[in-house]
């Protein structure tokens, strides 16, 4: 079935009293009118009525009939966006039974609320499975974030089932003893309706399903992928279009999740509306890289105080010394009494960025003693010490290969702006460190975009392609065993731009670089971390929908987990790949 139109809404466990008044909340349970309730309940059997007929349109009724008796089993989840949404499903002798069936389970449910349908998601048991709950805690024990990979239905009648979403997003796997809590499974279960398991069945039946989700104020229905890679989500082509969106719904999270005093929400559990309560400074300066980012693609007019204002929540967390400085550094886990070079290679590129978009030159003296500060901890054979205590002397000589390329990026962006020779110097010196002690045999994504600034401002120069790109070779056969790792994309597409500056610039390609191997690579990548993106089918399974569309999002042991720095790496990658996409597409054909 394909798509009416393609449009995307700006953003957009628990104990079982929790989960009981969040859905029971999701009712607005105000008595309305009889002829409000009238309005409602029609509203709600047009809408489904609409999504029904689209499905048969594409499908014959018995298509799916492969339960027990020749059944099939379909369910429907609806939220008004505001709320966790309400989910009900029934097993009949066709679609339209089992349709009908759920139908008169919601219309009743709705009668005595004002509770508008924004959303609506049908999912068709499609595929069966099955198998011991044994066999399902050793799958929960594979995946590093706890999660199933399908529905589950507790009896072979379907009569108390779980659709994957359900599972997952409330959390009813337990990933420290791998292991499906009846606690949560039946507050989960009393709070939709009103069933209950008394204990875990040795048996079980895992599925999966076909799935079609309408959204009704657009009156959009789009059928959902059924493929492994992309399950549960839509077939969401790449095209320059649609990066445009990832990257402006994406930006758009941040500059809205962004206070007066420029702190941003750090990170967010969306299915328990909680915030973190530690910050990290590091990371609050990825976000302002990419919120520049969203800036050039979008020129929105609020962005530059927003950029400006997390600038200066920084202000507090710079120490000066003379004409150098610092900056100190809180982290969620670490302590937070030290300077960090790495976050001050990062806000140079932050500062230098600012100045170059807006034209406002405001923070050079922050620019320059940022920069003097690094030249003072870089010996003269181009090692940095990494981590320092507040009084400048060492606390950790070496701490991540990232800070190195972090601070050459930092540099070759304030030599651009600046002119000064030194602040290049200085960023070639640590390079050439990097390159005598086999840093870049791991090729991680700051070194690789480190070598694609350099490639910029001195174009002649092999070795700097040489590095950036066999960074990447080296990595060849390993890089698209992670698939959920945004820096792979930040990774792969510093190189295609090295790569593209080098046929340029007649640079010879080291006979390890396979440019068809690195497109393949970028494309891979680029469809997978599509999984990360809160397309509304995914966030409709959350209490605060329209907060949370089009972010992107980390699943973890403990659930859903929406943080800047991941924001950042997502955003950064597609904002590549949207800048370059004319210059792929010309090499893939």
């Amino acid at each position: 079935m394909k798509n009416k139109k393609h449009k995307y809404l700006m953003p957009f466990a628990l104990a079982a009293g929790l989960i009981a008044i969040l859905i029971l909340i999701t009712g607005l349970y105000h008595k309305q009118t009889p002829t409000q309730d009238s309005q409602i309940a029609t509203a709600y059997r047009t809408a489904s009525d609409d999504l029904k007929q689209a499905i048969l349109s594409e499908i014959s009724q018995d298509a799916y009939n492969i339960l027990k008796n020749n059944q099939c089993a379909v369910f429907l989840s609806y939220s008004n966006g505001n709320y966790l949404p309400t989910v009900r499903h029934a097993v009949g002798k066709n679609i339209s039974n089992a349709w009908d069936d759920i139908d008169n389970q919601i219309e009743q449910a709705i009668q005595d609320s004002e509770f508008q349908v924004k959303y609506l998601k049908c999912d068709i048991v499609s595929e069966t499975n099955e198998t011991s709950f044994e066999q399902l805690r050793e799958e929960i024990a594979n995946n590093y974030s706890g999660r199933c990979h399908y529905g589950i239905a507790f009896d072979k009648k379907f009569d108390i089932a779980l659709l994957e979403q359900e599972c997952n997003h409330y959390r009813i796997f337990d990933k420290s003893t791998n292991n499906v809590l009846l606690s949560k499974t039946n507050a989960y279960l009393a709070a939709q309706t009103g069933q209950e398991l008394e204990s875990m069945p040795s048996n079980i039946t895992t599925f999966k399903c076909e799935s079609w989700l309408y959204e009704i104020e657009s009156g959009e229905i789009t059928k959902l992928s059924s493929q492994d890679a992309n399950y549960g989500i839509r077939d969401f082509e790449l095209n320059k279009n649609n990066l445009a969106t990832i990257i402006a719904t994406s930006g758009y999270y941040l500059r809205n999740n962004i206070d007066e005093y420029g702190k941003f929400v750090y990170a967010f559990w969306p299915q328990d509306r909680d915030s973190a309560t530690n910050y990290s400074t590091v990371r609050h300066i990825d976000a302002l890289l990419a919120l520049e980012q969203y800036y050039e693609l979008t020129s929105d007019s609020l962005t530059q105080d927003a950029i400006r204002r997390g600038i200066e929540f920084l202000f507090d967390y710079i120490l000066k010394f003379d004409n150098a400085s610092y900056v100190r550094c809180t982290d969620e886990d670490e302590s937070p009494d030290e300077i960090r070079m790495g976050g001050a290679g990062l806000l140079l590129t932050v500062l230098s960025e600012y100045e170059r978009l807006f034209g406002d030159n405001r923070y050079q003296d922050l620019l320059n003693s940022i920069a003097n500060g690094i030249i003072k901890q870089t010996q003269p054979n181009g090692h940095t010490t990494h981590v320092l205590n507040l009084d400048l002397t060492t606390k950790r000589d070496y701490w991540t290969e990232y800070y190195d390329g972090e601070i050459i990026i930092g540099l070759c962006n304030a030599y651009n702006i600046t002119g000064n020779q030194d602040y290049l110097d200085t960023a070639m010196r640590i390079t050439e460190y990097c390159l005598n002690n086999n840093y870049a045999t791991t090729g991680d994504h700051w070194f690789v975009n480190a070598t694609n600034e350099l490639t910029k401002i001195l174009p002649n120069e092999v070795k700097y392609y040489h590095a950036g790109l066999l960074a990447v070779a080296r990595q060849a056969e390993t890089i698209n065993q992670s698939t959920e790792d945004p820096t792979k994309l930040e990774q792969l597409m510093g190189a295609f731009e090295i790569y593209n500056r080098a046929i340029e610039n007649h640079i010879a390609i080291p006979d390890e670089f396979d440019i068809t191997l690195v497109l393949s690579q970028i494309q891979t990548q680029s469809e997978s971390l599509l999984n990360n993106y809160m397309f509304p089918e995914k966030a409709m399974y959350s209490p605060c929908i329209s907060d949370i569309i089009g972010a992107f999002y980390t699943e973890e042991y403990d659930g859903w987990k929406i943080r800047i720095d991941m924001i950042q790496h997502h955003l950064s990658g597609y904002y590549k790949l949207y800048c370059n996409y004319e210059l792929i597409q010309k090499l893939c054909t």
